[in-house]
């Protein structure tokens, strides 16, 4: 028979238990077959015998199916690709930095396009696709100005 354990005293070792046909029916640890101490909510199963319970078990639970974990339920939140960040600074060093213009301009856009490649691969992981694309637009400008105004052929300043 099924039913709930309305109440389980500790000291005494006894509880009751209301079974699913509206009577009441008392037992003690004895008669206990679950693991632990019983508690008062739990669902079992029992055997009524002379107004006692005997062999109370609880009642299994149904399995429930897995889902796989999201990041968001997790409470992970995407975060910026490293990559991207990389590039994104790069491209504003190469800013100041008017020698190694080719060279820092090169290595952002590189790094840019491996954030890029990283953000496409594990969208649920990483964001940032607007900064990469921000840190190649910026590689490129930095790039083509600094090929127009070359400063090795600019007339000395006295």
């Amino acid at each position: 028979m099924n039913g709930d354990i309305i109440a389980f005293d500790d000291t005494t070792q006894s509880g009751e238990i209301a079974a699913a046909d509206g009577r009441r029916y008392a037992f003690d640890l004895s008669g206990w077959r679950g693991r632990g101490l019983p508690a008062a909510g739990q669902e079992v199963a029992f055997t009524p015998r002379e107004g006692q319970a005997v062999q109370v078990i609880l009642r299994p639970v149904p399995q429930q199916k897995a889902r796989p974990a999201s990041p968001e339920s997790m409470g992970l939140r995407p975060r910026y690709s490293g990559w991207t960040i990389a590039g994104l600074v790069m491209a504003f060093l190469s800013l100041f930095l008017d020698g190694q213009v080719p060279l820092l301009g090169a290595a952002a856009a590189a790094c840019a396009w491996l954030g890029l490649r990283q953000i496409h691969r594990e969208p649920s992981r990483y964001r940032g696709r607007l900064f990469s694309w921000l840190a190649i637009a910026l590689a490129l400008l930095v790039a083509v100005l600094g090929a127009l105004v070359d400063p090795s052929t600019a007339a000395p300043v006295s």
